[in-house]
């Protein structure tokens, strides 16, 4: 959901602003989530799942709970 949040804002208009939620865990297991490289990178703390998926440029950061993603000036910003 996180990689479908930073898709829809860079294909939105500047001006762009919406909240969205990151689970605490995944079905009662804790988890890494790093944005870099123009990837998301998720991992479960058992090491049993692990992928990155390909995203836009974005600043900021993400965070469990509830994410600020904006569009301005055609750049993505996460949680300015």
């Amino acid at each position: 959901s996180v990689q479908n949040e930073i898709n829809l804002a860079s294909q939105s208009t500047d001006g762009y602003k919406r909240q969205f939620k990151v689970p605490l865990d995944i079905r009662g297991i804790e988890y890494t989530l790093i944005v870099g490289d123009d990837m998301i990178n998720i991992k479960t703390s058992d090491e049993k799942f692990s992928t990155a998926l390909p995203i836009p440029k974005i600043s900021g950061t993400i965070v469990k709970g509830t994410n600020t993603i904006e569009k301005i000036n055609g750049e993505i910003i996460l949680n300015a």
